[in-house]
């Protein structure tokens, strides 16, 4: 059967999100990056060969002390990891919610923000980005918004684990956000690479391969049937070597 869906750092064989790491450059600007398991989303489990993940990188920006933070050149690189395949039109920017904001984009070096060149990934985010150039992004007026004081956007690609990779392979991905702070002054360029994380592929078994379907049904009668049976008829096919007693007087 498959695990809930975890949000942690930790164990990341059994992750669905994976919050990668969280960088706080200063009170004004957070980066991070993360990865979520598309093909797992909603039933959990551990990471396969064939499923889809989506990697996204997320900046917020933030006002300090009463006044705005605008950067601008905001621009998010990164490689597609070995034993995966990048899905064409994945790339896009998107709410903190993860819908779509801007995009998806082509992997042409043309006019939107999104670039695929070999293997190599460049998004561009912010108000007027292009292909090459990043764009602006205001913590009091740029869209997507938080409340109305910050902004806060994810640049996102998609992959699909190859489904020849075997398992106990280890998956790899780093990338890196550059901006450049124009307020308040002074005028600083940052770039903030993500280290390198780990992904291992993990082929999760049940406890016993008819526990779900055979188990169930041979309970019928006495758990989920009428309710008034007493002693439900033996297991059709429970693999067990526990002896069936039935309740009657002084038994069990």
């Amino acid at each position: 059967m498959r695990k809930l869906s975890t949000f942690c750092i930790c164990f990341l064989t059994f992750v669905n999100l994976l919050s990668l790491n969280s960088f706080s450059q200063t009170r004004r600007v957070d980066v991070a990056k993360s990865i979520v398991n598309i093909t797992d989303l909603n039933g959990g489990g551990t990471f396969n060969p064939g499923d889809i993940l989506e990697i996204r990188v997320t900046v917020a920006v933030m006002p300090q002390s009463g006044t705005r933070t605008i950067i601008d050149r905001v621009s998010v690189s990164d490689v597609v990891p070995a034993n995966t395949t990048y899905i064409n039109g994945s790339m896009r920017i998107t709410t903190n919610e993860g819908i779509t904001y801007h995009g998806p984009f082509t992997e042409a070096n043309d006019a939107d923000a999104g670039t695929k060149t070999g293997n190599n990934i460049l998004i561009n985010l912010g108000r007027h980005a292009t292909g090459t150039t990043g764009g602006r992004i205001r913590s009091d007026s740029s869209k997507p918004s938080l409340f109305g004081s910050s902004s806060i956007m994810m640049a996102c690609y998609r992959v699909r684990i190859n489904a020849a990779t075997p398992y106990g392979t280890v998956i790899t991905t780093g990338g890196s956000i550059t901006y450049r702070t124009i307020s308040p002054t002074p005028v600083v360029t940052t770039t903030t690479n993500f280290p390198t994380y780990r992904i291992l592929l993990f082929n999760e078994e049940d406890a016993c391969t008819n526990g779900m379907s055979v188990s169930a049904a041979s309970d019928f009668q006495g758990t989920f049937g009428s309710g008034t049976t007493h002693n439900r008829a033996a297991p059709l096919a429970f693999t067990t070597t526990y002896v069936k007693q039935n309740h009657s007087t002084g038994q069990p």
